[in-house]
This record gives C-alpha cells, structure tokens and sequence, in this order.
C-alpha cells in the first residue's frame, strides 16, 4: 500500500491539489468495510495510507471520502471519530469528502449542521459525486424538486465557511 501510494502520489507531485486517499472505508452502521487493507494491517492502514502520501507530495491536500455521511448517523459519527483520532496522533488530514449520492426529496434537515461538525475538528470538507437521482419519467413537480434540492445541499456548502467545493457526478 505505501509503496503503491508513494508511486502515484509522486508521479503527479505538484500537479494534483487534492488527494481521497481513503474512499468508502466503513458500513452503513459505521464499522470498517472489509478490504485487503483493513483484513491485512487493520485499523492502523488509514494512518500508514496518509502518511505515505504526505511523504510523497507535502503539498497536497489529503481527503478522506465516503458516501452516506451527509447526515448524521453511526457512519457520518463514525467518519467524524476517525479524523478525530487521526489528527490527535499527528496523523495528516486536510479534509472530509462527502458523497452525496441522494434521491429527490431526499436531502437530509442534518446536512447542514453535520458539514460544520466535520469542518469543526478543523478540516475542509467537500461535497464530492453530487447528484439527486429521481423515479422516470420525470415531470415538472419532480423537476422543481430537484432543483430545490440542489439549491438545498449549494446552500449548506455555502453556509458552512470550510466547505469549500461542489463536484457534479455523472453516472
């Protein structure tokens, strides 16, 4: 893993402003996802996984994304208490990815309130792979729907001063 990591990183060095790092590492009730990384070196390989990339590129950004941490619940805590513990060991870590893979009329009343909680232990947080799925055909009540829903989670960015970008997925 760090090698892997020390080769990418370094070959882009100076070129990429941020890194996701670490992408979708726990479940839905906030317990770690197996992967080779976690089943092979454990808890410690968020740790090992960002230092390796600090060593490669100091300059950049290093982001932890997951999906399904928009509002609160144990896997937004569970991503909170990661960071948490990650800063108190000196452990790098610029930011919080937050996928927000959502459905119309599905933008939780949390966000808001759980992007400030984030940005609270002293990180960036980004609202990455945005997009508001809805049930076909569309028609002009799901439409505004929608676009209040994109006005909604634009809004929570803007309202929260560390948030500092919106990326658009495209399936």
């Amino acid at each position: 893993m760090e090698n892997h990591i020390t080769k990418v990183v370094t070959n882009w060095k100076g070129r990429i402003l941020h890194w996701d790092v670490l992408n979708e590492i726990f479940n839905e009730d906030g317990t770690w996802r197996s992967s080779v990384f976690y089943n092979t070196i454990g808890e410690a390989f968020p740790g090992i996984a960002l230092r390796a990339a600090r060593a490669a590129d100091p300059s950049a950004k290093l982001y932890i994304n997951d999906y399904n941490i928009d509002g609160a619940g144990a896997k937004s805590t569970a991503m909170y208490k990661l960071v948490e513990k990650l800063l108190v060991e000196g452990v790098p870590v610029d930011g919080i990815g937050v996928q927000a893979h959502l459905t119309v009329g599905s933008v939780t009343s949390t966000l808001q309130a759980n992007l400030a909680r984030f940005t609270s232990l002293g990180v960036d947080v980004a609202i990455t792979e945005l997009d508001i799925c809805m049930t076909l055909p569309a028609d002009e009540a799901k439409l505004a729907q929608q676009a209040k829903d994109y006005r909604e989670v634009v809004t929570a960015c803007v309202n929260v001063p560390r948030c500092v970008g919106i990326s658009r997925f495209h399936p």
